[in-house]
């Protein structure tokens, strides 16, 4: 199975801002998601994971942190 590049993108801005609470705009939808797009793009091994066993990978290699602060930095800058 091979998770579709806008399903994973989607679904996991949505967890992410979730995840930050705050609220999704505009720009900074934008920006998660071009980042998102290239951890796509970049690990292939993401596009055979579940989406589940992605959140799980993208926290066990920090990128979960970095993602959640970047939507807040964005958000307060």
């Amino acid at each position: 199975m091979v998770i579709e590049k806008r399903v994973f993108i989607s679904f996991l801005t949505d967890y992410y801002f979730q995840k930050a609470n705050v609220e999704k705009k505009g720009n900074i939808v934008n920006e998660c998601q071009n980042y998102l797009e290239e951890l796509y793009l970049n690990t292939p091994v993401l596009k055979h994971f579940s989406l589940s066993d992605n959140i799980s990978y993208l926290k066990q290699i920090g990128e979960e942190d970095y993602i959640i602060s970047m939507i807040k930095k964005l958000c307060n800058g």
